[in-house]
């Protein structure tokens, strides 16, 4: 655990394509009044909050992604190569759609934890358009 602690960077990016979606349609206060109309106020408070979008992407991001990217970067030092890593030993600390996969852009916290050890290494991914 020393050795992942001491090796691995703080953040890990990985890049993938968002998926393109239409802007909403605005909610239509009454049909009697115009869409291109400006409406006081009073009646804008009455509207729906709008909820926070999570920008879809191409490709989900996978604790096996993640295990291919921490062993390339362990397999360049020489005490790194001798770290046994797998998708097993990974975990998204924030609960996911997916127990093992990211499916939207965002900064995710993963927990690394080795068979036999008792504390477990936490590190965060960024998931880039």
């Amino acid at each position: 655990m020393a050795i992942l602690d001491a090796l691995l960077p703080p953040t890990l990016a990985f890049y993938r394509t968002p998926i393109a979606t239409a802007p909403p349609t605005p909610k239509r206060v009454s049909p009697s009044i115009p869409a291109t109309s400006i409406i006081s106020a009073a009646a804008a408070e009455g509207k729906e909050p709008e909820k926070l979008s999570k920008t879809s992407i191409y490709g989900s991001v996978t604790t096996g992604d993640i295990s291919a990217n921490l062993k390339a970067i362990l397999a360049e030092h020489e005490d790194g190569v001798r770290v046994v890593l797998s998708p097993e030993n990974i975990s998204f600390v924030e609960e996911t759609d997916d127990k093992d996969r990211v499916k939207h852009l965002g900064i995710f916290e993963i927990e690394i934890k080795l068979n036999g050890a008792q504390n477990a290494i936490r590190r965060t991914i960024q998931v880039n358009a």
